[in-house]
């Protein structure tokens, strides 16, 4: 049986690996469109759901990273 915190790390390092490549894509790539687009509609009554990116986000600030975007604008710069 697999150690669930093993699990959880794995999960969480593709995430982080996936961020990094979308962010280093050059600005008019959909996929970097589509995680930085807002939408302009009114969102129903009610808790918001979590967006990909706000667990991302809570998965760097448990690792103490707080300038992600500027880290991965250098082009070079893992998360």
């Amino acid at each position: 049986m697999l150690d669930l915190a093993l699990v959880t790390s794995f999960i969480n390092d593709q995430r982080l690996q996936w961020l990094s490549n979308i962010m280093r894509k050059g600005e008019n790539k959909t996929v970097r469109a589509a995680l930085v687009w807002t939408p302009e509609w009114k969102r129903p009554r009610g808790r918001p759901r979590k967006r990909w990116i706000d667990v991302v986000e809570e998965d760097l600030k448990t690792l103490g990273v707080e300038n992600w975007r500027e880290i991965v604008q250098d082009r070079g710069g893992e998360v």
